[in-house]
């Protein structure tokens, strides 16, 4: 029981990170994290390079990893 709501708290945490990822940022992560989007396919549909999208995507996993590590130091990513 525990350990489910550990994770439900961990899951609340990064949802709300998520949501106050910049929209720069968001955006990308969204599409190709979370709605399944290649990265080819998330160009076309925000319209910026593969190499934007990809820097962007990996700008938005450090920067959820950081605010999860703020939360729950205890956990190593």
């Amino acid at each position: 029981m525990l350990g489910r709501l550990v994770k439900q708290e961990e899951l609340a945490v990064l949802r709300e990170a998520i949501n106050n990822l910049p929209r720069h940022l968001k955006a990308p992560f969204v599409a190709t994290v979370l709605d399944g989007y290649s990265y080819r396919e998330a160009v076309e549909l925000l319209e910026l390079p593969l190499g934007t999208v990809a820097s962007r995507v990996h700008a938005a996993r450090g920067a959820l990893a950081k605010a999860m590590q703020e939360v729950f130091p205890e956990v190593s990513l």
